[in-house]
């Protein structure tokens, strides 16, 4: 008798060697319908008893409705069941039949022989790709003609800031340009211009790119001088560890604006505004994109195929949405006029910047992105003992080496 697992490991090996392996070698798991209610697949293999290890990635809120999805799951497959495990991060859980990702970390786990293809739960009514052919979402998934993980939400960055400031301020919007920026600091030289996060250099290099253009963000003395505290003692960068400690900042009127996850937003937009065009210069490094994805050593394909395809319905994506407001992968969720706190359905004003592909604005890159993190972490870290000059030194010398 030949095992599963042996099985899998010989189809991901041809695959990895000789290019696509024929789907025949591997487990397909069924789609699901818009309304969440899963197809069987041929034969009786849904109903083989299946106890499924999901690790997931999120909120409180996140984890609980995931739980709901969960039990109404097991409802429809009576053999099956799940349990869920929460966690910070995505590093690890080799264990796990089911995983939540990082997008950018599912084509590098795939071809290292990891991944089950998901072909058979990205469906194109699931975001697989818009009328154009592009879809921000999917773009990180697709490897060697094969889809290695099936959306689950977006959580992209947004740049804040107070409405009671900007009114004070007697401005009808935030500034459009550095020489907006530049009057508005000067109102207010005692406050940073900006709080990002202390653990994320990518949106320290975005709010460069943001205000100065292309290439800023390379640019070492414009970060030395964002860093540099000015004569009344506040730098124009900011740090905290917590976008609800961002958020904090700007309320408190510490800075005049935060960098922060969406959500974040969502749950007080009676009270800040937004400027949603920020991500993009950022690029897929401030998108915060989350995929599912099957691990290759998964006793259960067919119920973990099963158990995605229900939590990313259509469906599963607005209930998620109205509950912790990461944006869904189906862009026809995108239907609401105004953004509102709690609102119900996404702001169609996320369309162009999540599902169109804008060739005018280019962020930088996620090599550029992961070459600056260790140096952004051992500034902060030193606890002053890195001066500004410094890191902009290591920085200049990464770009020309």
């Amino acid at each position: 008798m030949i095992l599963p697992g042996i099985l899998v490991a010989w189809a991901l090996l041809l695959l990895v060697q000789e290019g696509p392996a024929p789907t025949t070698l591997l487990p397909k798991p069924p789609d699901d319908s818009p309304g969440g209610t899963a197809q069987s697949m041929e034969g009786e293999k849904d109903r083989l008893p299946a106890r499924l290890s999901v690790s997931v990635i999120g909120d409180q809120e996140h984890f609980e409705l995931l739980n709901e999805l969960s039990e109404e799951w097991e409802g429809k497959h009576p053999s099956w069941q799940v349990t869920l495990s929460q966690s910070i991060s995505s590093d690890g859980g080799q264990d796990f039949d089911v995983r939540m990702v990082e997008n950018s970390r599912v084509i590098p786990l795939a071809s290292s022989g990891k991944l089950l293809p998901a072909d058979g739960l990205v469906s194109s009514g699931n975001g697989e790709a818009n009328e154009s052919g592009f879809n921000s979402f999917a773009r990180d998934l697709r490897w060697r003609g094969y889809w290695w993980g099936t959306q689950a939400f977006g959580d992209p960055v947004v740049l804040i800031w107070s409405r009671q400031l900007l009114e004070k301020a007697k401005l009808q919007h935030w500034p459009v340009d550095w020489a907006d920026m530049q009057r508005l600091m000067g109102l207010y030289p005692e406050r940073s211009a900006v709080t990002v996060s202390r653990q994320n250099g990518a949106e320290a290099l975005a709010w460069l790119q943001y205000w100065h253009g292309k290439q800023a963000s390379s640019d070492p003395a414009l970060l030395q001088a964002a860093l540099t505290p000015g004569v009344q003692g506040a730098a124009m960068l900011s740090v905290t560890a917590t976008p609800a400690e961002a958020m904090e900042q700007v309320r408190q009127g510490r800075s005049l604006s935060a960098v922060v996850p969406w959500s974040y937003y969502w749950e007080s937009a009676d009270v800040f505004e937004a400027d949603l065009a920020f991500v993009s210069a950022g690029g897929s490094a401030l998108r915060n994109e989350f995929s599912f994805v099957i691990s290759s050593d998964t006793e259960f394909s067919v119920a973990a195929g099963s158990w995605i395809a229900a939590v990313t319905s259509s469906e599963a994506q607005e209930r998620l949405y109205r509950a912790t407001g990461k944006l869904p992968s189906d862009p026809g969720l995108y239907t609401e006029e105004s953004v509102t706190a709690g609102g119900s359905r996404p702001p169609t004003a996320w369309k162009k910047p999540l599902f169109q592909e804008d060739h005018a604005v280019k962020g930088f890159t996620p090599e550029q992105a992961a070459a600056f993190q260790p140096l952004w972490l051992a500034y902060w870290a030193s606890g002053g003992g890195m001066s500004p000059q410094q890191l902009a030194v290591s920085w200049n010398e990464h770009l020309e080496g």
